[in-house]
Order: C-alpha cells, then sequence, then structure tokens
C-alpha cells in the first residue's frame, strides 16, 4: 500500500508539471478617447520606460501619410495636442524597414497590467501576451470599442489590459500600417512599476505541493 500511494503521488506530480497551460483571462479598459485621452497621459513622456523594461520598436515623431500617424494628431472629432509634431511615439507596421514588424516589449519582471496610448485604432493592430514562451492571450480591436464618437483608424484611446496571469513580455504587430502607442506602464503583482512580487511558474508550485504530498505519505506509512 505505501509503495502504491508514493507511485501515485509521483504520478500527479508528473500531470501537475507537464499538464497544459490554461490561457489568461485579459480585461480591457477603455479610459477615454481624443482629448480625454490625452488629458490622462504626459506626452513628452511617450517613449520613456520603466527601469527593466526594453522594446525594439521604432520611434517616431509627427505623422507620414499611409506609413504611421502620430497618437497625439487628433482625429476627424478632435483636434490634435498643440506641437505633436515633436511628441515621440512608438510604431509597427509591416513594410517599412524603419517600423518593422512584430515588436517585443520585453521587462525584467513579471507584470500584471499594461496602460497606454493607442493610436488610430486599426483592425490589423494586434497584442500578444507571454509568460516566457508561453502564449497567454490575444488582444485587438475588437476587444474592446472607442468610448465616445471616436472613428477607428483615427485619433486615440487610452487603455488598460489587465491579466490575471502574470507576464512578461508583449509582442505588437500590424499587417498594415501602422501600430502607434505611446506612454506604456506596466503593473506588477505587488502593485508597483517593477517591484511587485514575482510568482513561482503554477508548474513549479504544483510539484512543491506534491512533494508536500509525498512527504505526508511517508509519514503516514512509517
Amino acid at each position: 500500500m505505501f509503495l502504491r500511494r508514493i507511485v501515485a503521488a509521483a504520478w500527479l506530480i508528473g500531470v501537475a508539471a507537464t499538464g497544459p497551460v490554461t490561457a489568461a483571462t485579459l480585461t480591457v479598459q477603455n479610459h477615454g478617447d481624443g482629448a480625454d485621452a490625452y488629458a490622462l497621459i504626459d506626452p513628452t513622456k511617450g517613449t520613456s520606460l520603466q527601469p527593466g523594461v526594453s522594446i525594439d520598436a521604432a520611434i517616431w515623431t509627427g505623422s507620414l501619410m499611409r506609413v504611421s500617424r502620430s497618437p497625439y494628431d487628433g482625429s476627424a472629432t478632435g483636434t490634435p495636442l498643440p506641437g505633436f509634431e515633436g511628441y515621440s511615439y512608438f510604431a509597427v507596421g509591416p513594410h517599412n524597414t524603419t517600423a518593422p514588424s512584430p515588436a517585443t516589449l520585453s521587462m525584467t519582471f513579471n507584470a500584471l497590467g499594461i496602460s497606454l496610448l493607442w493610436g488610430s485604432i486599426d483592425t490589423y493592430n494586434l497584442m500578444q501576451f507571454f509568460h516566457r514562451d508561453v502564449l497567454l492571450g490575444t488582444v485587438d480591436s475588437d476587444d474592446f470599442e472607442p468610448s465616445s464618437n471616436e472613428p477607428f483608424g483615427l485619433g486615440a484611446s487610452y487603455v488598460t489590459i489587465t491579466s490575471d496571469t502574470a507576464f512578461d513580455r508583449v509582442v505588437f504587430s500590424s499587417t498594415s500600417p501602422a501600430f502607434e502607442f505611446a506612454n506604456i506602464v506596466l503593473t506588477t503583482p505587488g502593485g508597483g512599476n517593477n517591484t511587485g512580487v514575482v510568482p513561482l511558474p503554477m508548474p513549479a508550485v504544483l510539484l512543491l505541493s506534491g512533494f508536500g504530498a509525498l512527504t505526508f505519505l511517508r509519514r503516514r506509512g512509517a
């Protein structure tokens, strides 16, 4: 009986450690469009990143027709920020070597949320969330609507995307010009910028739990 319990516990450990990873639940919140979005950000820090964060996206200023439209450029329903031509932002687009697609946002810590100014929201813009090499989920324009009358392809929205599973990489891609974004802020499990508690990967947690159960069975057998 003792041996059978040991084998059963070891089998459960193996299943727990190698079982499939459940996809994360991603929640998208739009805080405001156009002027409402601009009131929530500092355009002079459009391409500033927190410590431990890097991105290989192109950095642009101003707008270039059929290539990239600044998220600070306003829209048909609003006016651009004064001096928007001088504010920098990230751009991801497939056809221009100066704004390649995809671009990867990498961090040295685990995050549970990302806020950003999403410019000229297009149906071909895509964000993919990863933890290590595991794809947790995706977000595109179908996952939220502008909160006012902001038309797709123009203007900008300030959005927050939260995950119930920690991520350490976000991939931005666009199949057409372009995916423009700025003012990235990441939040961690600890609620701070980059110093939150980093949880153990779920297989490791289950593995440790399995070893605990194994020790308990040994003690009972003794």
